[in-house]
């Protein structure tokens, strides 16, 4: 079987030129951040800026905003955990 890796950049990218919104975007920007897989930043803030000129700032806020809340659950959940498992 053969697999597709499809980028953060070309994901964003289409999402704009299918007329996604800001936060739409900000999740898939959200994923980006989170994950390992190496990203062009400066191609994906510039195809933000292209098609919203004054809306990068916020598209980030929106995407920082997620991954602390992700931030958060994750060590929510590694902390509700008691010793031993629970069982």
């Amino acid at each position: 079987m053969i697999m597709e890796l499809t980028a953060v950049e070309q994901v964003i990218e289409t999402e704009i030129a299918n007329g996604l919104t800001q936060k739409q975007v900000a999740l898939t920007y959200a994923l980006g951040l989170l994950s390992s897989w190496p990203t062009d930043w400066a191609r994906v803030n510039n195809a933000i800026l292209s098609r919203w000129p004054k809306g990068l700032n916020r598209v980030k806020e929106m995407a920082w905003k997620l991954v602390e809340e992700k931030r958060k659950q994750t060590s929510a959940n590694t902390t509700d955990v008691p010793a031993g498992g629970g069982s």
